[in-house]
């Protein structure tokens, strides 16, 4: 991604939905002077996502991604922004400010922050 003044960022959005009221606030803290750009759409692979940066000039990326294509973008020294978000207990007030109701698979997320992806380790173990 391009190397800009660190007083204005193009973030690039990457995600199904667009952002809720607490993730804007909180992108505003982290990038005080930014331009937030919504891609709510399918992502095909890396390339796609690559794509998606030069098309947008992207400073940063937030998103949440299946563990290869973030292991692949880490390779290209990409480090992404994650969207933190934990499925809601029943008994918790929803909140419409940080809370997401995933339709497809009826769960309740809450947003808890954003975090930088640095790395991905796995440990397997060998099964036969």
């Amino acid at each position: 991604m391009s190397a800009r003044n660190h007083a204005y960022k193009r973030v690039l959005w990457l995600f199904r939905r667009r952002p809720l009221l607490a993730e804007k606030q909180e992108l505003k803290k982290i990038f005080p002077s930014h331009l937030l750009i919504e891609y709510t759409g399918k992502i095909r692979d890396v390339d796609h996502i690559l794509q998606l940066i030069q098309e947008y000039a992207a400073d940063e990326i937030v998103t949440i991604l299946p563990i290869p294509i973030v292991a692949e973008l880490l390779e290209r020294k990409i480090y992404p922004i994650w969207i933190d978000l934990r499925p809601l207990r029943k008994a918790r007030k929803y909140d419409w400010k940080r809370d997401w109701k995933d339709e497809d698979r009826g769960i309740v997320y809450r947003f808890r922050g954003f975090k930088r992806v640095k790395g991905i380790k796995l440990i397997f173990e060998k099964l036969i």
